[in-house]
């Protein structure tokens, strides 16, 4: 874990982690990757939206604030809606894929 006090130490749910998808066409992967989870571009795509990007964990376990490219500063909050995880980033709602 990187030392920050100002913010929760992350405990990564293997949930988050996957593809995840938002209209008109948005992809971005979340993965754990080097001891931080990140926002990143799924292979085969050229650019997303809010990635390279880290997540930098808060006081609530559904909350991370976008450290890093278009998102920085904001915050992207998970929720399970009928059985399916999505997060909210800015005025984008992403739904993760199971593939």
């Amino acid at each position: 874990m990187r030392e920050n006090s100002e913010f929760a130490e992350v405990i990564v749910s293997p949930a988050l982690l996957g593809t995840y998808f938002a209209a008109p066409g948005i992809w971005v992967n979340i993965e754990w990757r080097a001891g931080v989870l990140r926002l990143a571009v799924p292979q085969g795509r050229d650019h997303s939206l809010h990635a390279p990007a880290e997540l930098v964990a808060t006081d609530n376990e559904l909350e991370f604030r976008v450290q890093g490219a278009r998102g920085a500063g904001e915050m992207a909050v998970f929720k399970i809606e009928e059985g399916v995880l999505s997060y909210t980033l800015g005025a984008f709602k992403f739904h993760q894929l199971k593939i």
